[in-house]
């Protein structure tokens, strides 16, 4: 019984080395459109664990996590750094499938005001961390300022003929 459990171990050991020297293989799927044209998938398989890099060029982080906006978009890249995390806005962001690396154009100094204690996440929407946001990031996270802001109600003047989108249900005309 001894050397039976001995020669399991041996070999349990010999398979998790095996493994753990292997280099990930990114997975590429595609979807064949009605048209016939090929259109490549991009799974968020692809981006978790992906490396994070900075200004300086060095591997700041990796990506624990995304976060999906209301609209269901990515709105935020979840970076682990040094037992923290930060959410750094997607758009802001270059992501490379092949290489599995993401890279922001500031420095490391300059996202610190952003990370968290993994039990204690911010309101990204709300003050303090979304001022921060857009004060490191500016314009590059303008396009999720732009799709989370309050989209205003028009009311048409009365009288006024309003042509619905084509494709949209034309309301009963008004007794």
């Amino acid at each position: 019984m001894l050397k039976f459990n001995s020669l399991a171990c041996g070999l349990t050991l010999l398979a998790s080395s095996l493994a753990f020297g292997q280099e990930k293989v990114v997975e590429k799927s595609a979807v064949i459109g009605p048209d016939g044209t090929t259109t490549e998938v991009r799974k968020v398989s692809q981006i978790l664990g992906s490396n994070v890099n900075l200004q300086n060029g060095n591997n700041f982080g990796k990506v624990q996590d995304v976060v999906i906006g209301p609209d269901g978009r990515v709105e935020y890249a979840v970076v682990a750094h040094d037992n923290q995390y930060l959410m750094m806005p997607w758009t802001a962001g270059q992501y490379n499938y092949g290489q599995r690396v993401l890279t922001y154009d500031v420095t490391p100094q300059a996202v610190r005001p952003l990370m968290f204690a993994p039990t204690a996440w911010p309101n990204v929407y709300g003050q303090p961390y979304g001022n921060h946001i857009t004060t490191i990031f500016g314009n590059r996270a303008a396009r999720r300022i732009e799709r989370n802001a309050a989209k205003p109600v028009v009311t048409p003047a009365p009288g006024t003929v309003v042509v619905p989108p084509a494709g949209a249900p034309v309301p009963p005309p008004a007794p």
